[in-house]
Parts: structure tokens; C-alpha cells; sequence
């Protein structure tokens, strides 16, 4: 991982986005941490991603945090909230995903604002992993993707299932509190590093002024319910491990075929993130998705002014 410091774990600004990053030997590894996030360039307004990496207080782990809230940037309650936590002692609570959902059901009406948020918590062993909504977590083995967190929207199998029935009775907190319609849309989908199509992404309606594109949020008033995942990697010795939290801002601009950039150990967040800009700023061949591929001419357009997502990275890398 390219980084520009070496043994202190400072905060910096470069280029208008929040940069952190770290490098340390540890027992013969050289182990990398970093996170970086950038507002869109054109609407710096929207500034509603975070994302934050670094030691715990007691020394006992590693952290990467990713969030990326929506709803109106003048109100975003959970990502400020998320922006004043102290992570480096707050992470050493063994209860902290209950105590999260607690505080901002404390910060009062969140009514059509949430974030999603995504937490790795590393020790020398293994990451324990934890997710609400669509910010994804993947881990890398020696170059290969090994796992990927289940984004919790229309393609997972069991929170379809989850947000089927009401906590009607109060007593199933992690069920919804009202089954959402569903409202059928499109988002964009990347077939390569220079094509790109269309397909159908429903937006889960859980009220009136609470529509999201995904089936689990924290914040908008607990409609979604109370509910995260969890899973471990084990890690093995000998081993060259990398671990990517990103936003939509990122994974949406990526494809199969970039994966050996992604795994890669000298690709930190500050070059996933040029990554993602390039991306989002370069004209595509886009194809209709309603006719086949082979039977089309693509035009060649870039993203409309303006229209380019927050992005918010981190990372962690340990080689051998």
C-alpha cells in the first residue's frame, strides 16, 4: 500500500478529502491501515459519507469504519454522530452495535435520514466484520477474493425475507415496523473499465418520507428495525491479507476485471479513490439494456454534471 507515512497515524488534507493512513512492522508483517473520503466535486454540500481507521485505545486492534449516509445534508444526524464518536475507545465496548442504535434513536426525529455503516475490527488472528446496508466489506487472500458482505437490499435472499413481516407485537425488534412497498427504479451498472448499462434497482418505501434504495439503514426513525450482520475471518500464517470498505461511491464504479487493482497491496485508498474519480468523470460506452449487446452500437457519454457520488474508502493490509 502506497502511504506517505511511516510510523505516526496523522490526519491530513489532500486535495479537499480526509486522508489518514499508517504503516507499521508488526512480528515481521508489514501491516497498513488508511482511510480517505471525498465529497462530490460538484455538490460539496452533499457531504454525507465518513469514514475513519486507526488503533484502538487499548492497543488490542485494528479499525476501518465506513458509513455513507443520505437524506438532507442540512440534517444528517447519524453521520455527524458518526463524525464526533471517539472509535478508539467506543470499538472496546463488546456491545457497541446495540449502543450505536441506542444513541441515535437518542438523537430524536431522524425522520427520512440514515447511513449506512460498516465496521471491521482486526486483530492478529482474524476481522470480525460487521454491516447495515450496502457499504461493502471484501477480503483478499494472496490477490484472491475470498469473502464479500451480503448487501442488505433486493439480491439478499434473507433480508427480503427479514423485511416481509411487521414488529407489529414490539417484541421482534429486528423485523421492520412496516413492511415497505417496493417501487421499481434503475441505478447504472458497470460491465467493464469503459461499458456500462442500466438495471433494476427498487427503491423499499418504510414511510411516506422514508424511501432508500436499500433494505437496512441505521436512522429513519428505526423503520428498517434493529439489525446488523456479523462474520470472522480467520487468518492464516503466511499469509498476504488485504481487507476494502468502500461506498456505493466506489463499488458501483468497479468490475470484475479490476479486481487484481483492488487486491492489490501497493493500491491504498488514496489510489482507490483516484480510482473511483476516474470513473466517474470519464466518458463511457453505454449500452441499452433492453436490446442485446452484440446487436448495438453504444453512445459514448460521460456521468452528467453533478450526478458523481460521495466516495468513502479504507483499508487494511498485512503481508508477509
Amino acid at each position: 500500500m502506497t502511504t506517505p507515512h511511516s510510523s505516526t497515524t496523522p490526519t491530513q488534507t489532500v486535495d479537499s478529502n480526509t486522508y489518514h493512513s499508517s504503516v507499521e512492522n508488526i512480528d515481521g508483517n508489514r501491516v497498513a491501515y488508511g482511510d480517505i473520503y471525498q465529497p462530490r466535486r460538484h455538490a460539496p454540500h452533499k457531504n454525507l459519507d465518513f469514514t475513519t481507521s486507526g488503533k484502538s485505545v487499548n492497543n488490542l486492534f485494528t479499525y476501518l469504519v465506513v458509513a455513507d449516509g443520505h437524506g438532507p445534508s442540512r440534517t444528517a444526524l447519524v453521520t455527524d454522530y458518526f463524525r464526533n464518536l471517539n472509535w478508539a475507545s467506543f470499538l472496546e465496548d463488546p456491545d457497541f452495535m446495540e449502543k450505536i442504535y441506542s444513541d441515535v434513536e437518542a438523537l430524536g426525529n431522524t425522520r427520512g435520514m440514515g447511513s449506512t455503516l460498516t465496521i471491521a475490527i482486526i486483530t492478529k488472528n482474524q476481522a470480525e466484520i460487521y454491516w447495515v446496508g450496502d457499504s461493502q466489506c471484501r477480503v483478499y487472500k494472496n490477490l484472491e477474493e475470498v469473502w464479500a458482505s451480503n448487501d442488505h437490499g433486493k439480491n439478499n435472499a434473507s433480508e427480503m425475507e427479514r423485511i416481509s413481516i411487521a414488529n407489529q407485537s414490539g417484541e421482534i425488534s429486528w423485523r421492520p415496523k412496516t413492511v415497505p412497498a417496493i417501487s421499481p427504479d434503475w441505478a447504472t451498472k458497470v460491465l467493464s473499465p469503459t461499458e456500462i448499462t442500466m438495471e433494476l434497482s427498487p427503491y423499499f418505501r418504510f414511510g411516506p418520507h422514508d424511501s432508500i434504495n436499500m433494505t437496512n439503514s441505521i436512522g429513519h426513525n428505526g423503520l428498517t428495525g434493529k439489525y446488523w450482520d456479523e462474520h470472522v475471518i480467520e487468518f492464516d500464517d503466511n499469509t498476504n491479507w488485504k481487507i476494502v470498505i468502500a461506498t456505493d461511491g466506489f463499488w458501483g464504479m468497479t468490475a470484475y476485471l479490476d479486481l487484481p487493482r483492488i487486491a492489490s497491496p501497493a493500491e491504498g485508498p488514496r489510489e482507490l479513490l483516484d480510482l473511483s474519480n476516474s470513473r466517474w468523470t470519464q466518458t463511457w460506452k453505454f449500452y441499452n439494456v433492453n436490446e442485446p449487446k452484440d446487436n448495438q452500437t453504444p453512445q459514448e457519454l460521460p456521468f452528467p454534471y453533478g450526478q458523481e457520488d460521495d466516495t468513502g474508502i479504507a483499508v487494511w493490509y498485512r503481508g508477509v
